[in-house]
């Protein structure tokens, strides 16, 4: 048996009775909280002081790490690095999950501080706190442009895009869209089952690379298995800390999505200590969770983004045409409306141009357009609207990382796809932030 902690409960709109409901303490919004944190005593926290920079730890080479944790939720049970280094903080408390979620943390902490000095410099009149504003907008809007604008054209592919108005405007044009009617709330259904089809394609090891790319002169891979909540890899300058994970990710081709998960994931998840018995499996705490939170079944959700409900296990055969997949469904489920949402959305085939499946595909493209159409600060001027969108992830990593020099323009694609080798950071488009001013 696995233990199993349900989600915490919170009464329902206007505390009424009905189903069970979860607490989710995290900002719906694309508003960069996983920088800043959920509230003002989080954000507080991070700041250095009143200065306008975010809190750093000692640097790795010439760019800063993380602070140490400070709170108990960001302390590391039982892992310490090299010379004590423990666990570090920053706005989300998942921060220390993996190393690579921890390399994310601290390029977009450097990427604050980055624009905070450059903005300080350009408006000597400005007092700490309207830099510090006015770099959190710039930061949020970077996230939301990155979101927009390079990752979701690959996970929902064109059509899905299209279909739910998500492509960004051009350069010149601004956003018309908010609507004071739509709730810009996370659904049950995206958070519980939908976007978690990322664990499907997570590798086994982080690779490692160091500035010039040569796989040659490639660092130590990291086990995912011994990586959970393990500051080491973070502060080991030997293998390049968290920027030669970074190129790695770059890097690094992902596993494919479909309905398995690498063993780091299932036999390994969280191990406590390292290699001990303790450990848990991901696919079935994501099954478990669906039906902890009363989620309806595949079959449901499929007639509500449109498809015919199913009603033998046949007729799922337009959106799961793998026979051999169907089959091990009718083997484990009694009856086709039985199938949990995340098991039959992993064993749909891909969209065309994109990653999930199409009730996946749907689910996302709701979530998003409401979050989307529900922000009224959904970016800012027009003037600054253009230069958010020169800026791209490539250039935050050019930015941002020890001795990198190259990078591909998109770096959500191999460098090895056509009209995306890497080139040198400086031909890459960036931002003028003389017009923040």
């Amino acid at each position: 048996c696995l233990e199993f902690t349900r989600s915490s409960a919170c009464p329902n709109e206007g505390c009424r009775m009905g189903p069970r409901q979860q607490f989710y303490d995290v900002t719906a919004f694309v508003d960069a909280s996983n920088v800043y944190g959920q509230n003002e005593e989080d954000m507080a926290a991070l700041r250095d002081g009143r200065w306008h920079p975010l809190m750093s730890g000692p640097p790795h080479l010439y760019k800063e790490l993380l602070p140490e944790a400070m709170k108990d939720e960001f302390m590391c049970e039982g892992f310490k690095g090299p010379d004590g280094y423990k666990c570090s903080q920053a706005g989300d408390k998942r921060v220390n999950e993996n190393p690579g979620i921890t390399s994310m943390h601290s390029l977009f902490m450097r990427e604050h501080n980055r624009i905070a000095r450059r903005l300080h410099n350009l408006n000597k009149q400005w007092d700490d706190d309207r830099v510090f504003m006015e770099t959190r907008k710039i930061v949020g809007a970077l996230l939301q442009k990155i979101a927009y604008g390079e990752y979701l054209p690959l996970v929902l592919g064109p059509d899905y895009m299209t279909k739910f108005d998500l492509t960004l405007t051009k350069p010149d044009k601004y956003f018309q869209g908010y609507d004071k009617a739509v709730n810009p709330g996370i659904y049950n259904v995206f958070n519980t089952a939908a976007y978690r089809f990322g664990h499907t394609m997570v590798q086994n090891e982080f690779e490692r690379y160091p500035p010039n790319f040569d796989p040659k002169s490639q660092h130590c891979p990291i086990k995912l298995a011994f990586s959970f909540f393990n500051p080491s890899y973070i502060s080991d300058n030997d293998q390049g800390g968290p920027d030669s994970i970074l190129r790695g990710l770059t890097t690094q081709p992902r596993q494919d999505f479909d309905r398995f998960m690498v063993s780091g994931l299932t036999k390994s998840l969280l191990c406590e200590p390292q290699g001990s018995g303790h450990r848990s499996d991901l696919a079935t705490l994501n099954i478990q969770r669906g039906r902890d939170h009363g989620l309806p079944g595949y079959n449901a959700w499929r007639e509500k983004c449109g498809f015919p409900r199913a009603h033998r296990f046949v007729d799922l055969a337009p959106q799961i045409p793998d026979v051999t997949t169907r089959e091990r469904l009718q083997e484990l489920y009694s009856h086709v409306d039985d199938i949990d949402l995340f098991v039959g959305g992993l064993a749909e085939q891909s969209v065309p141009g994109g990653i999930v499946g199409p009730t996946f595909a749907c689910l996302i493209g709701m979530q998003f357009q409401d979050l989307r159409k529900g922000d009224r600060f959904w970016f800012e001027n027009s003037d600054q609207l253009a230069e958010i969108k020169k800026h791209s992830l490539a250039r935050i990593l050019c930015d941002n990382t020890d001795g990198t020099t190259q990078m591909q323009p998109d770096v959500f694609k191999q460098p090895t796809q056509p009209g995306n080798k890497r080139v040198d950071c400086s031909s890459l488009p960036q931002m003028d932030l003389t017009v923040m001013t």
